[in-house]
């Protein structure tokens, strides 16, 4: 009899054992793929949705910022625009070109509305991200807190890439 019962105890360790074994093997098979993800930088700078950001943008109207002359609504062919690739962006204020570079895409908590939104990480500066929302072919984008200095842009698409 107490033969049997070790035996029994036994039999009930190894099957726990086993099926332990078994729930770890499918969970390592199931995580497996995700741990092997291609780096794509056209994929990480696509925004959810039909609207993305690569194209050519121009100022519509400017809000906030301390300059003088500087805000208020802008016409068709002002010459201030974006110009965005995949992964690279050129500026140009009243037609002439002043700055260009690489971008990344982020997202976090922009400080002018208090809502998570996606950034735009100009030549790896984390310090100055450029908060964006795109809606209806319209790019707002936010630096600072307008009270503080800050600007909200729009700038409507020109041309798609």
């Amino acid at each position: 009899m107490h033969a049997t019962l070790s035996s029994q105890m036994f039999s009930g360790i190894k099957n726990d054992m086993v099926r332990n074994i078994f729930l770890l093997f499918v969970l390592c098979f199931l995580l497996f793929p995700a741990a092997c993800k291609k780096e794509n930088t056209h994929a990480e700078n696509m925004i959810s949705g039909l609207q993305n950001l690569p194209g050519i943008w121009e100022l519509r109207s400017a809000k906030g910022g301390y300059a003088p002359g500087f805000g208020g609504d802008f016409t068709a062919g002002n010459g201030t625009k974006w110009s965005f690739t995949d992964s690279t962006y050129k500026r140009y204020s009243k037609g002439n070109f002043y700055d260009s570079g690489i971008y990344k895409l982020s997202s976090g908590i922009n400080p002018a509305t208090s809502t998570t939104m996606n950034a735009m990480l100009l030549n790896s500066d984390t310090i100055l991200p450029f908060y964006f929302h795109i809606a209806n072919d319209t790019l707002t984008l936010y630096v600072g807190v307008i009270e503080a200095d800050g600007i909200m842009d729009k700038y409507v698409r020109i041309e798609n890439p």
